[in-house]
């Protein structure tokens, strides 16, 4: 654990950037994970699905954690509820997304496979995620 900690405290200016890329890191791990769950046996399919759980934990404290970088009183607390919010509602519309997509294309893994899509989008434009400098 000391590792990965030890750059970002001794080269403060390159912390937002480090933390950018685990974002990114941890969003491309969930793609392939479910990329494993998707084109292997159950044993296999079970550990890419652990593996997409492992990045998730990951990936959610670095995104809970942006807005207080850049807002702060109420602000802040409008930023955290609009991120809460997000979430929330994609919790909510994501299992209906992956319904209509089996249902379209009689697949049963095509709802994986717009969830990598999906990930491989947001690591995207993690990439243009700016980290105020002074955190």
């Amino acid at each position: 654990m000391a590792c990965p900690v030890r750059p970002s405290s001794v080269l403060p200016g390159r912390a937002p950037s480090a933390r950018r890329h685990r974002i990114v890191a941890g969003l491309l791990m969930m793609s392939t994970g479910l990329v494993v769950a998707a084109v292997t046996g159950l044993v296999i399919a079970l550990l890419g699905f652990c593996f997409t759980g492992l990045a998730f934990f990951v990936v959610q404290p670095l995104l809970f954690n942006f807005p207080a970088t850049r807002l702060a009183g109420r602000t802040l607390a409008g930023g955290l509820a609009l991120l809460n919010t997000i979430d929330i509602t994609g919790g909510f519309v994501g299992p209906y997304i992956m319904g209509y997509a089996e249902d379209a294309t009689g697949n049963r893994l095509s709802g994986l496979w717009v969830s990598v899509v999906l990930l491989a989008l947001g690591a995207l434009a993690a990439t243009r995620l700016r980290f105020s400098p002074k955190s």
